[in-house]
C-alpha cells in the first residue's frame, strides 16, 4: 500500500491509521481523504475562497459517494492498493491522474473509501493568478479525459458509476455555460428589449427564496454535525460569495482549449503551481483586464441602450452583476496591495494603472444606476402594490414640451 502526498502536505497525527484502515477490506483499492489546502488560508484570500467552496465535498459528500457511488481521489493526498494500481495498468493519464486513476480503479472492479478523518494540510493559491491558472488547467485536464479516455472505460462500469464519471467530466463546461448564460441574458434582455419569462422579479424572489434558504440551513447542519473538511469552513462568507465569479472565466477558457486540443492533436504543457517562497508576489495585468472587462461589457448596454420598456428591469439586473465583477477588481487590486505591504512598491507604475481601472469602473457603474435606476427599480418591483418607491409621470405634450408623451421616474416610497 502506498500513501502518496503532494510535498507542501503535513500529514497528522493518526493518518496512516485512518488512510490504512479501509485495506482491511480486500476489495477495496484505493483510499481517498479530504484535500484541505489551509496552510497559507491566514495569508491568501485565494485560497479561502475554494476552502470554504469545497468543505461540504471534501467531508460528507465523498463519504456518502462510498457507500452508493465512488469517492474520488484529490491529487493532494490519497492512497492505492499496489496490487490493484498494477491490476488497472497504472496511474491514469493527463494533469488530472487522480480523477483517471480513480476511473481506472473502478472500470476494473475495485472500490474507493473516503477516510474523511485522514487530515492533512497544504497550500492553497498564493493568489489569484495562481487560483486561475489551477481553474484553468483542472476543466481542461477533465474535459480531455471525457474526450479522449472516457469512452475507453465507461462500457466496463455499471450504470450509476457511469452516470457519475460522466456528470464529473462534464461539471466544468456545465458549470461554465450556465453562469455564462447568467452573465449574457441580462445584456441580450437590453439589446433585444425581451423579457425571459412572464414573472414579476418579487415574483421569482418569493419562489427562489424559499430553495436558497434551505440550502443555507442544510449546509449550517452539516457543519455543526462535524461534515465539513475543514470542520470550521464557513457557510457564509464574502471570499465564498466571490468564488463563482472569480473561477468561470478561466473554467470557460479550460473547456475551450480542451475541445481545441482534441480537434487540432495539439498538446500544451501544464504548468505547476508555485508554492510556499516560490509563489509570485506580481499582479498580472490579464487578471484585472478579465474581470474589468466583464464589467465593462455589462454595463455599456446599460448606458447606450436608451427606449427599452420590455425589459427595464435588466437595467439594475446588468449593474447587479457588473457591480460583482467590480468588487472581484476592487479585491484583487486592493488586497494584493495590503498583502504584499510595502512589496508592492517595486510594481507602483502598475499598480497605479490597475486602481484607475478599478476608480473608473466605479465611475461607471454610478452613472449606469443615475441614468437608468429609476426606470429600472420601477420594473423590478410590479407586483409588490400598494407597496411602492418611483412613480411613473408623464409629460405633457403640447407648447414648452421637449418630447411628446415623454415618461419620466420619480423616487417616491409611498404604500397606496
Amino acid at each position: 500500500i502506498v500513501s502518496q502526498l503532494d510535498a507542501d502536505h503535513v500529514p497528522q497525527p493518526g493518518y496512516l491509521r485512518e488512510v490504512l484502515r479501509p485495506f482491511a477490506d480486500p476489495g477495496v483499492g484505493y483510499v481517498t481523504a479530504p484535500s484541505i489546502c489551509s496552510a497559507n488560508a491566514g495569508q491568501s484570500w485565494a485560497a479561502r475562497t475554494r476552502l470554504y467552496s469545497e468543505a461540504a465535498f471534501h467531508g460528507v459528500f465523498q463519504s456518502g459517494y462510498t457507500g452508493a457511488l465512488a469517492p474520488m481521489c484529490i491529487g493532494s493526498h490519497y492512497a492505492v492498493r499496489t496490487a490493484a494500481l498494477k491490476e488497472v495498468g497504472g496511474l491514469g493519464p493527463e494533469l488530472a491522474e487522480d480523477h483517471s486513476t480513480t476511473m481506472l480503479m473502478n472500470a476494473g472492479g475495485w472500490r474507493g473509501v473516503h477516510a474523511i478523518d485522514a487530515i492533512a494540510y497544504g497550500d492553497g493559491p498564493a493568489n489569484v493568478a495562481d487560483l486561475a491558472t489551477q481553474e484553468f488547467q483542472w476543466s481542461r485536464s477533465l474535459l480531455s479525459l471525457f474526450l479522449r479516455y472516457t469512452p475507453r472505460y465507461l462500457p466496463k462500469l455499471p450504470l450509476r458509476l457511469k452516470f457519475l464519471f460522466v456528470l464529473c467530466q462534464l461539471w466544468y463546461p456545465i458549470f461554465a455555460a450556465v453562469i455564462g448564460m447568467m452573465f449574457v441574458m441580462p445584456i441580450a434582455a437590453i439589446l433585444f428589449d425581451i423579457r425571459f419569462a412572464d414573472v414579476t422579479y418579487p415574483g421569482f424572489i418569493g419562489h427562489s427564496l424559499p430553495a436558497v434558504t434551505a440550502m443555507i440551513v442544510f449546509a449550517y447542519s452539516l457543519r455543526r454535525d462535524g461534515f465539513f473538511r475543514p470542520r470550521d469552513a464557513h457557510v457564509i462568507a464574502w471570499e465564498h460569495a466571490l468564488f463563482l465569479a472569480l473561477k468561470w472565466p478561466w473554467v470557460f477558457w479550460g473547456c475551450a482549449m480542451a475541445i481545441r486540443d482534441r480537434i487540432t492533436g495539439k498538446f500544451v504543457d501544464f504548468r505547476i503551481t508555485p508554492k510556499g517562497a516560490a509563489a509570485r508576489h506580481s499582479l498580472p495585468w490579464r487578471i484585472v483586464a478579465v474581470y474589468a472587462g466583464f464589467a465593462a461589457f455589462l454595463l455599456l448596454p446599460v448606458l447606450l441602450v436608451g427606449g427599452v420598456t420590455e425589459a427595464r428591469g435588466f437595467y439594475l439586473l446588468s449593474v447587479f452583476n457588473a457591480l460583482l465583477y467590480t468588487i472581484v477588481v476592487g479585491v484583487i487590486v486592493l488586497r494584493h496591495l495590503w498583502d504584499n505591504g510595502a512589496g508592492w512598491q517595486g510594481q507602483k507604475r502598475a499598480a497605479i494603472g490597475q486602481i484607475g481601472v478599478f476608480v473608473m469602473l466605479v465611475a461607471l457603474l454610478i452613472g449606469a444606476v443615475g441614468l437608468r435606476g429609476k426606470e429600472s427599480l420601477h420594473a423590478l418591483l410590479v407586483g409588490l402594490e400598494p407597496f411602492g418607491l418611483s412613480r411613473v409621470e408623464y409629460a405633457a405634450s403640447g407648447a414648452g414640451s421637449k418630447k411628446t408623451g415623454e415618461v419620466r421616474f420619480r423616487f417616491d416610497p409611498h404604500w397606496n
